[in-house]
C-alpha cells in the first residue's frame, strides 16, 4: 500500500488543536478567496484579506478565529450527523470521520466530512429547501462549492468526491442529493487551481517575510507634543 500523501491531526475538529493545526495553511473552506478575481485586474479584498490572516498567523504561530456563526452554518452543523447516515443508508458506503489533512510540502490542509471507500471523500450541505432543489436540478457540484471540492481533492489526492446535499423538509425521496465528482473528470480543472495555489502561497511568502522584516527595523512613531 502506497503511503497516505498528506498527515492526518489527531485533533477533533472545532477544538483547540484542530485550529492551531490550520494556522498559517491555505484551507478548503478558503479556496475561493484563493481564487477571488477583483475589477478591472486588480486584487480582489477578500484574496487581499486571506492573504494578510495567513501571513499574521505565520509570524504568530496562532490562529486568527472567528466567532462568525448565522442560522445557515448552525443548521448544517445541526444536520450533518443525520445527513451522513442517510448517505451510508443509500450507498452502503461506511464514512470514516477523520481530523484535519494537511501536506507537509506546501501549507496547505482540509477538514473533509468523511473519507469513504479506497480513496474518496464526502462534502456535506444542508440547506434550505429553495437551494436544495437548485441542486436537485442542476445536478453537479454547485458553482460556489467547486473550488473547495478541488482543494481538498488536491489535498487528499482523492480519486473521487461525493458531494451531499440533505434537507428534510422536502418528500423523503428527495431529501438526499449525492452527486459524484471524479479525479478524472476534474484533472485539468485541478491544474488550474493548483497553480493559482501556488501563486497566493509564493503572495504569501513575500508578504511574510515583508512583515518580518519590517517589524525588525520599523521604529515607533510616536508624536510628542507641540508637534
Amino acid at each position: 500500500m502506497s503511503p497516505l500523501p498528506y498527515l492526518l491531526s489527531p485533533h477533533e475538529q472545532g477544538s483547540v488543536g484542530w485550529f492551531a493545526d490550520r494556522a498559517g495553511r491555505v484551507t478548503g473552506s478558503m479556496a475561493d478567496a484563493v481564487t477571488a478575481e477583483g475589477r478591472k485586474g486588480g486584487e480582489a479584498v477578500t484574496r487581499r484579506n486571506y492573504r494578510y490572516q495567513l501571513a499574521c498567523e505565520r509570524l504568530t504561530g496562532r490562529p486568527i478565529l472567528s466567532d462568525f456563526t448565522n442560522s445557515h452554518i448552525e443548521r448544517g452543523r445541526a444536520l450533518e450527523g443525520e445527513a451522513r447516515q442517510r448517505y451510508e443508508q443509500a450507498t452502503s458506503a461506511l464514512v470514516r470521520q477523520a481530523g484535519f489533512a494537511y501536506w507537509s510540502e506546501l501549507p496547505i490542509g482540509c477538514s473533509v466530512d468523511g473519507f469513504v471507500g479506497e480513496n474518496g471523500f464526502v462534502e456535506i450541505k444542508c440547506p434550505l429547501p429553495a437551494i436544495h432543489i437548485d441542486y436537485l436540478e442542476a445536478n453537479r457540484v454547485p458553482p460556489n462549492y467547486i473550488r473547495q471540492v478541488l482543494h481538498n481533492m488536491l489535498v487528499t489526492q482523492a480519486d473521487f468526491c461525493d458531494f451531499i446535499s440533505f434537507n428534510k423538509e422536502l418528500p423523503e425521496d428527495l431529501q438526499l442529493f449525492v452527486y459524484r465528482a471524479e479525479r478524472s473528470v476534474l484533472a485539468q480543472d485541478l491544474r488550474t487551481y493548483r497553480s493559482l495555489l501556488e501563486e497566493f502561497l509564493r503572495e504569501v511568502d513575500v508578504l511574510t517575510k515583508h512583515l518580518s522584516h519590517l517589524g525588525q527595523t520599523r521604529k515607533p512613531n510616536v508624536a510628542t507634543a507641540g508637534h
